[in-house]
Formats: structure tokens, C-alpha cells, sequence
């Protein structure tokens, strides 16, 4: 588990940390409007801290959203996952960066995993960009969700914006839009996992630890039961594995179930 605080980088200080503002979302026809990072922060906030029920909730984002000089929070745990719709409405999150060692500090745990959202169920994330995105010092990293399960996540994509450095970095999963994509197959093949996305952000698996199997993807690390249809990796989507582990580098999926697996891959190619 992680913790739920907001912490953020002084500009030109990147090693201090101080606890970030959060700012309330307002509900327009019944819908949660976000058009703040401030609110976008809030969001995490209270999924993290269960303080908030999302199944059923639509949050709506009505504005580009840069995140510079802030260190990220993903939305969702592991006892608190975000269960609602997230509709990104066609903008762009900017400047997103996850750093599992500038989160530390006294009596809290290494953030392990880095990305947008962290877990997802029963969920609908569609419609955002994530643009220039840096995860690194985490076990698992991604740009959209890191662990999502029974969920539809449609029309998501990850681009460098201009100069701007962007890497997605795990020490032992990476992958370009989801780390792990879980029981999201229907037979429609269109109400369930990964669909009409791309990536084209480069995706690295790097562990210090010998002997430990990594596993990276430019689309997602590992698929289980589930579906990817009418997606793509770009040309700048480059795929690699470093340090002192192993494994396999593949371009589109790190690794598929085994035994009884029912994953299904449509369309799914590299440039």
C-alpha cells in the first residue's frame, strides 16, 4: 500500500518535497468535473484514502492538465481501487512523473508502482492523453494504469510533447499503457480491455537485483484473459530490458497467461 499525501517538487529543487494543496471537484449534472491537477490530486485522494465510492461515478475532465513540477500519486490501492468512469473528454495530462524514492520520507513505504491510476476494477477509463510521462524507481510502471481488472480502457494514449524528456521505467514490469491487464474480455470484444490506444513513449524494464525475471511491453507487460484490439506501438515506442535480471523484450505484449488463457489480440501492431 502506499500512502495518500500529495507531495510535490520545488522548482529547480527536485529532491524537496512538500505536502501539495488539493482543490474540491464540483459535481455539474450529477458528474464530477475536473479541470485542475489540484483536482485531479483531490481524486486520488479520496480514492486512496476511502473516503469516496466510485462505482457507479462518472469523473469528467474538462481541460488540459499539466502536472510539472509535482511528483504523482497513481489513483487506486489495492484495498481502495477506483471503480468509476473516467472520461478524459479528449485533453491531456502533462509533465506526469512517478518517482518511487523521492516519495520516501519517515515511516512510509517506497511507492512500488507509478503511473496514472494504480488499480482499476469494473472501470472505463477513456478519452486522455498522457503526454511526456516519467515513471522510474518503482517494481511496476506504466502511463494509464498499472493493474486493471474486469475494466475498458478505450481511445488512451501516451506522446512526447516536444523537448520534453518522457520514459516509462519498472524495475520489474513495464509496460506502455498497462503494467498488468486482467479478466477484461467480453464477447463483443468491444465492453472489455484495451482498445483504439497507443503508445509511443519508450518502455524499459531495469532491475538492480540478480536473477529476477522482468517483464516489459510497449502496450501492456501482462495480459491475462483478457483483450487488445485496433492498437499500436509508435516508432518512438522503443522496448528494452537492462540491469541485472532477465526476460524477454517483446514489442507489443511482455507475456500472455498460460494453461487456460483466453486473451484475444486484434489489430494490435508495431510501427
Amino acid at each position: 500500500k502506499y500512502s495518500t499525501w500529495f507531495p510535490t517538487l520545488k522548482k529547480n529543487s527536485p529532491n524537496t518535497l512538500w505536502t501539495d494543496s488539493i482543490e474540491s471537484m464540483v459535481q455539474v449534472g450529477g458528474d464530477y468535473v475536473i479541470d485542475t491537477a489540484e483536482q485531479l490530486a483531490n481524486l486520488a485522494y479520496l480514492v486512496n484514502s476511502g473516503m469516496i465510492d466510485t462505482k457507479g461515478k462518472v469523473f469528467r475532465v474538462r481541460d488540459a492538465i499539466d502536472l510539472s513540477n509535482k511528483l504523482w500519486i497513481p489513483i487506486g490501492t489495492d484495498e481502495y481501487a477506483f471503480e468509476g468512469t473516467f472520461e478524459g473528454g479528449g485533453y491531456s495530462i502533462f509533465n506526469m512523473t512517478v518517482d518511487g524514492n523521492a516519495v520516501e520520507k519517515s515511516g512510509i513505504d517506497k511507492l512500488n508502482y507509478g503511473g496514472l491510476f494504480g488499480v482499476v476494477k469494473n472501470a472505463k477509463i477513456a478519452n486522455i492523453g498522457i503526454m511526456s510521462p516519467i515513471v522510474r524507481n518503482v517494481n511496476y510502471a506504466t502511463s494509464v494504469a498499472v493493474k486493471a481488472t474486469n475494466t475498458l480502457i478505450t481511445n488512451v494514449y501516451t506522446e512526447k510533447d516536444g523537448s520534453n524528456s518522457c520514459r516509462i521505467v519498472g524495475d520489474l514490469k513495464a509496460g506502455g499503457l498497462v503494467c498488468e491487464l486482467i479478466d477484461s474480455k467480453d464477447q463483443s470484444n468491444t465492453r472489455l480491455g484495451l482498445h483504439k490506444s497507443y503508445n509511443n513513449v519508450p518502455v524499459e524494464a531495469n532491475t538492480k537485483v540478480i536473477g529476477k525475471i522482468q517483464t516489459v511491453g510497449a502496450l501492456v507487460a501482462t495480459l491475462s484473459n483478457s483483450s487488445i484490439a485496433n492498437c499500436y506501438n509508435g516508432e518512438n515506442g522503443a522496448v528494452t530490458i537492462s540491469g541485472s535480471g532477465f526476460g524477454e523484450t517483446i514489442m507489443v505484449v511482455g507475456s500472455i497467461g498460460t494453461g487456460s488463457d483466453d486473451s484475444i489480440l486484434t489489430n494490435v501492431f508495431n510501427l
